[in-house]
């Protein structure tokens, strides 16, 4: 996995990674002789998908604060006023 900038952006595309790998071990599992190998790749991938869960809600705190961040500095920037100098 290459370098990825820190962000929203990368909270998602880790999510996407996690959720690909889980599918390679479901497709993997199906191809298991025995139950047990096959349940290990079964929870190994119940376990990605949980991690990419736990990554797309973490992105859509980051999103929420920036967008709470961002309307206080709205709120508390200088406006132009008009004085009403008719």
């Amino acid at each position: 996995m290459g370098f990825r900038s820190h962000g929203m952006a990368s909270f998602l595309d880790r999510a996407n990674d996690w959720r690909r790998r889980a599918e390679e071990l479901r497709t993997s599992a199906e191809n298991m002789l025995t139950s047990a190998a096959r349940s290990s790749l079964l929870d190994m991938a119940a376990a990605l998908e949980h991690h990419a869960g736990n990554l797309e809600q973490t992105a859509g705190k980051f999103a929420r604060a920036r967008q709470a961040a961002a309307a206080v500095v709205r709120d508390h920037s200088p406006r132009q006023r008009d004085h009403g100098t008719d």
